[in-house]
C-alpha cells in the first residue's frame, strides 16, 4: 500500500467542505480561514503603529 492510496482515503476536512459549499453563495465570509480578503483599515495600522512607538505592545497582559 502507498502512502498516496493512503492519504486519498482520509475524509475531507469539514471545513473544505463548507468553503466547497459555500461557492453556491455570494458574499460569504470566511471566518474559518483567519485570513482576511481585505486589507486592514488604515485607522488599526495607525493605532497599532502608535501602540508599538509608545511601547505598549510585547509582554504579557495583565493577570
Amino acid at each position: 500500500m502507498n502512502i498516496s492510496y493512503c492519504v486519498n482515503q482520509l475524509p475531507q476536512s469539514a471545513i473544505h467542505e463548507m468553503t466547497r459549499l459555500s461557492k453556491q453563495y455570494d458574499n460569504v465570509a470566511f471566518l474559518s480561514w483567519a485570513k482576511p480578503t481585505s486589507g486592514t483599515p488604515m485607522h488599526i495600522n495607525d493605532a497599532v503603529i502608535k501602540a508599538i512607538q509608545k511601547g505598549l505592545t510585547g509582554g504579557y497582559s495583565q493577570s
